[in-house]
């Protein structure tokens, strides 16, 4: 049990508060904007580091894969799939960073802005915006183009917050 709990706080789920002992991470809106904006930023670094890998081919069919999963899931209006394939997306591409601490800040940051991914991927429009955003990404890494590929990260990035900021001021 008590390697769980320190894995779900390795991962960002749960935070350790001295004298109270572990609980799960709540976020307010700022605190999920903020890792919005730190997400974008590591994501530059994420995609940057690709220029170490000699040739993008495993990244580029690992994301083909999940992205169609993820398109399927939507036909289907599977949510639960939907959203491990959209959170699938980022991890690959994360996994593929060839430095490793950037590798575990993306990772952390991924996971702690994935709890609220469920709730905002719940519109059609927003799912579909996922995969619109996967998509394009997807295409600058085809063409080998790590500067669109980046590009396209920050605007899935921003979308994906100027949403979510639309989503609490209508509450």
């Amino acid at each position: 049990m008590r390697e769980t709990v320190n894995r779900l706080i390795q991962e960002g789920y749960a935070e350790q508060q001295h004298n109270v002992g572990p609980r799960i991470t709540l976020l307010d809106i700022n605190d999920e904007l903020d890792l919005i904006d730190a997400n974008e930023g590591l994501f530059r670094l994420v995609i940057e580091s690709y220029k170490e890998l000699e040739n993008l081919d495993d990244l580029i069919g690992k994301l083909e894969d999940v992205l169609k999963e993820q398109q399927s899931s939507k036909k289907d209006d599977d949510a639960d799939t939907f959203h491990k394939a959209s959170v699938g997306f980022h991890l690959i591409m994360i996994d593929a960073c060839t430095n490793s601490v950037i590798r575990e800040f993306a990772r952390t940051t991924q996971n702690k802005i994935n709890m609220s991914t469920l709730s905002f991927q719940a519109t059609e429009a927003n799912r579909q915006d996922s995969i619109d955003g996967h998509t394009a990404i997807l295409k600058a890494l085809k063409a080998g183009n790590l500067d669109e590929a980046k590009e396209q990260m920050t605007k899935h990035n921003i979308e994906g917050r100027t949403k979510r900021l639309q989503m609490y001021e209508n509450k």
